[in-house]
């Protein structure tokens, strides 16, 4: 039985129109991919300053004013032209968006010394950024099947609610000393919720179509 190589972002071409164009697929995975070794090296930027580099802070401000800002606009640019002309998913437009804004929160948390936010966004930031490229080349089920393309989106659901989680955990802990157990409970629920979200719809997508 044939099998499909379909990932989140390919271009599936309607019937009686010609394929989509593959480079906006290229392109967008090339700039994932530098943008997120760029936010890795922001978490290394971080670590040199924590063991006592302080030249250290310097680089993670600027990569992340002057080059990371850059960077995650273009890409929205590429998930823009990978979902028109490219006629692929729009959902790495949405998870582009997203993280462009909260890369321009991150700054405002970092530069006003809101560690308890700053630290745990960095992270959801980089899980976003690994999970929208490792989305961009997971096989997906064949578009004759339910749910077509959906584990890469079941992928996504399950880091954004484990990132969400932790966020909000982050928030809580800002707001002062006493509420670590409800950060915490929260990130597990948010962790399991997230779990059953992406079963459910590997669970749909192995369902074949009805009709």
């Amino acid at each position: 039985m044939a099998t499909s190589s379909a990932t989140l972002a390919d271009p599936v071409p309607p019937a009686g129109r010609t394929r989509a164009p593959r480079w906006p697929l290229a392109v967008f995975r090339a700039v994932a991919g530098v943008h997120m070794l760029l936010i890795l090296a922001q978490a290394a930027f971080a670590g040199r300053f924590l063991s006592g580099d302080a030249g250290a802070l310097a680089l993670h401000e600027r990569n992340g004013t002057e080059v990371l800002t850059v960077v995650a606009l273009v890409q929205v640019v590429a998930a823009v032209l990978l979902w028109r002309p490219g006629r692929g998913s729009a959902l790495p437009v949405a998870v582009s968006v997203g993280l462009f804004v909260a890369e321009v929160l991150q700054i405002g948390y970092g530069f006003s010394d809101r560690l308890a936010i700053h630290v745990p966004l960095g992270v959801a930031i980089l899980g976003t950024a690994v999970a929208l490229l490792i989305g961009t080349h997971a096989p997906s089920p064949s578009p004759g099947q339910r749910g077509a393309g959906v584990r890469g989106t079941g992928l996504a659901v399950a880091v954004a609610g484990f990132l969400a989680a932790g966020l909000a955990g982050g928030v809580l802990l800002d707001r002062g000393p006493g509420l670590e157990p409800v950060a915490l409970a929260m990130a597990l629920a948010g962790g399991a919720l997230a779990l059953g979200l992406r079963r459910l719809l590997a669970a749909r997508a192995r369902r074949p179509s009805q009709g």
